[in-house]
């Protein structure tokens, strides 16, 4: 830090801070931004006192440069402004486009559930028609394999039945004549 040596004490205010500042006669360790301040080099050992101060042309020229300064700081005001504003919009864009994102995003989600709640309807029912028409089919084809088996039984059992004729009829012949006949009545 740099060292000073105040010639005659002196308040100021500090141009960041904004507090005051005393200064009393002597040596003081201050920051350089201090150290460089117009008014502190005024008041320090060895210091030349300006001989315009306080003359009309000293006076405009004091007034160019505050102008000058002034409009400077205008226009570095406006350009943080103008800064501020820009990263502002640009993250207001960003979270508008997020929130449309988002929005989107869940609106083809509640699309999909339409969409597969209504599958699911459509699959449900045809489900059911499979298993109605199958339960038919099947018992087309269970009345058709018990008519079928009936069949079959009527057939066995009238063939049984005429077997059995065929062989009292046999036995009949057999005892009265002695021949021998096969089960078709066929002497042998």
């Amino acid at each position: 830090m740099p060292e000073i040596d105040v010639a005659k004490a002196f308040t100021m205010t500090h141009e960041k801070t904004k507090e005051k500042i005393s200064f009393a006669k002597g040596k003081h360790e201050v920051d350089t931004d201090t150290a460089a301040h117009f008014y502190v080099k005024a008041h320090l050992v060895g210091a030349k006192p300006n001989p315009g101060a306080g003359t009309p042309a000293f006076m405009r020229a004091a007034a160019e440069e505050r102008a000058k300064l002034e409009a400077e700081h205008a226009r570095l005001e406006a350009e943080v402004e103008a800064r501020v504003n820009a990263n502002v919009r640009e993250k207001m864009e960003a979270e508008l486009g997020e929130r449309m994102r988002i929005a989107l995003e869940q609106q083809a989600v509640a699309a999909l559930n339409g969409v597969d709640a209504e599958v699911n309807k459509r699959v449900e029912a045809a489900t059911k028609d499979i298993e109605a028409r199958l339960v038919a089919s099947f018992d087309e084809r269970v009345k058709a394999a018990v008519e079928e088996a009936l069949l079959a039984q009527m057939e066995a059992d009238e063939k049984a039945a005429a077997e059995k004729a065929d062989g009292e009829t046999s036995t009949e012949a057999d005892a009265a004549g002695g021949k021998k006949t096969d089960k078709a009545g066929k002497a042998k």
